[in-house]
């Protein structure tokens, strides 16, 4: 039988008003306030059914049931009934709900969100949110029923709603009012549903077997659907966990493993969705890059570190040439070099010092384009410029000083605009040096200079414009004139220049 939407509406509404003026006292003991709670929603079930009935609406109940979850039924049983009117109506150009419908629909979900997930929540993970949920003292005091049930109830009754949540957000239109206004306001609660009914240690203490793949495979449709929306809750689930003492460690590992999938899915560009919705709601700040950056750069349990490595390594060198999150990837790739020093030289600096390892390794006389020439002067001096890290600074110097100063009089010779920046690169490189140090590199420049015959043709329209012309000899004087620049560029360098003097004499 079939029923006018504004018959239902009006019902819904007239079930939820006993529910919303609550009123229980602070003197009654516990047991009394549970028994005020239990008379208010059985009160609420006989009033609704003597309403509903002379209308023909019938609606069966499990007696057996607590009383919440008989109350809790009925507000789903309405649900359905309205849920089928839109899916049959939403073609139509008219609103089928007016703001007052919406109202009444937003706060039945707000009931079954709390009675028939968050209800259910395991007390670490009620802890870990409940600053965040900020319910009401009426929701508090409904809370109390909890005391009467057991895990096995908790776990069964989570999974009988949720099921029905994601039926209707995998079966119905996304157009739908109630679709969009649950996972727009409910999807955390969703997604710690899931995490609930799939790792909770209280499981042992259920008598049924929930199915695991189903609710993986929801827990992925929610992932894949509303990524932003998954990714922001993911987020902010993190952030709670972190910041709360008594979060349980398994909630926050099993978080820990979604953020790590989000981040190394590289098909769908999981660190640039994460900086998209962290830069969207924070202005970009030198605390802000330092935090995601120790995110990026701590390898996942699951994984080890050359795993890791290979899943984000073209992602990190796609977004340092992205403007927006340059620093932060800066940052990163810093941090990871700490850690991975040598997985990072072979996996990440391989690709972005290409220029450098051509020249040493000459297979070809062709060593790039000017576009990827500048990509290379810009990263190179992007990464030893946003943060002090002395290993990458090392690392150069140790194994590409004469690449370095190959490039540098190649730049002088042509007189590229672009000299100016890589002489910038070079007197960050010499000035972090010990002088002493400082003073035996330049022996080494002067004295066992390997010339390279690098020309660079920043005008002329052919691929390569950085290439190594073996009949280009070294010209003497453009050679002391660059090496001069770069020791009077280098910071504090009025002891250097006299101790190098000395030394020559």
């Amino acid at each position: 039988m079939e029923f006018d939407h504004r018959q239902l509406l009006s019902l819904l509404e007239d079930l939820m008003k006993p529910i919303s003026t609550v009123k229980i006292s602070n003197e009654d003991n516990e047991q009394q306030q549970i028994l005020t709670i239990n008379l208010i929603f059985s009160n609420a079930i006989d009033h609704f059914f003597e309403i509903s009935k002379p209308i023909g609406l019938i609606i069966s109940l499990n007696q057996d049931d607590q009383l919440y979850y008989r109350y809790l039924q009925i507000h789903i049983n309405l649900i359905e009934k309205l849920l089928l009117y839109e899916e049959k109506n939403i073609s139509s150009h008219l609103p089928l709900f007016s703001i007052q419908d919406e109202t009444i629909l937003s706060r039945s979900l707000s009931f079954i969100i709390f009675l028939g997930l968050v209800f259910h929540f395991d007390d670490g993970i009620f802890i870990s949110i409940e600053n965040y949920l900020k319910y009401s003292n009426t929701s508090i005091h409904l809370l109390k029923l909890k005391t009467s049930l057991t895990h096995h109830n908790r776990m069964y009754n989570l999974n009988q709603i949720l099921n029905f949540l994601m039926k209707s957000i995998i079966n119905l239109n996304k157009n739908s009012f109630f679709i969009q206004y649950l996972y727009k306001n409910y999807l955390l609660e969703l997604i710690l549903s899931h995490l609930q009914l799939l790792y909770s240690p209280n499981l042992k203490y259920t008598i049924e077997n929930f199915s695991s793949q189903n609710l993986y495979e929801n827990l992925n449709y929610l992932k894949e659907n509303f990524s932003k929306i998954f990714i922001q809750q993911i987020l902010l689930l993190n952030r709670l966990l972190s910041t709360t003492i008594n979060s349980p460690l398994w909630l926050k590992n099993h978080c820990g493993n979604i953020l790590t999938s989000i981040l190394i899915n590289t098909n769908n560009h999981g660190i640039q969705q994460i900086l998209d919705i962290i830069f969207e709601s924070t202005l970009p700040n030198d605390r802000l890059y330092i935090s995601i950056s120790k995110i990026l750069s701590t390898c996942p349990k699951q994984l080890k570190p050359d795993e890791y490595i290979q899943c984000i390594k073209f992602q990190l060198i796609e977004l340092i040439h992205n403007k927006r999150f340059m620093p932060v990837i800066c940052i990163s790739i810093n941090d990871l070099y700490r850690k991975y020093s040598k997985l990072i030289q072979d996996e990440i600096f391989s690709i972005l010092f290409q220029p450098l390892i051509l020249c040493q390794n000459t297979l070809s006389n062709e060593i790039c384009t000017n576009e990827q020439f500048e990509l290379f002067i810009n990263d190179l001096y992007n990464l030893i410029n946003i943060i002090s890290n002395e290993q990458i600074k090392i690392y150069l110097y140790e194994n590409y000083l004469n690449e370095l100063i190959n490039i540098y009089i190649s730049l002088e010779k042509s007189l590229s605009s672009l000299k100016n920046q890589f002489l910038n690169i070079l007197n960050i490189l010499f000035s972090s040096m010990n002088i002493d140090i400082c003073i035996e590199y330049f022996k080494k420049i002067l004295f066992n200079f390997k010339y390279l015959s690098l020309k660079y043709l920043p005008d002329i329209s052919i691929k390569y414009n950085l290439i190594i012309d073996k009949n280009d000899d070294i010209n003497i004087e453009i050679f002391c004139q660059s090496i001069i620049k770069i020791l009077f560029s280098i910071e504090n360098n009025d002891c250097l220049i006299i101790k190098i003097f000395l030394d020559l004499l």
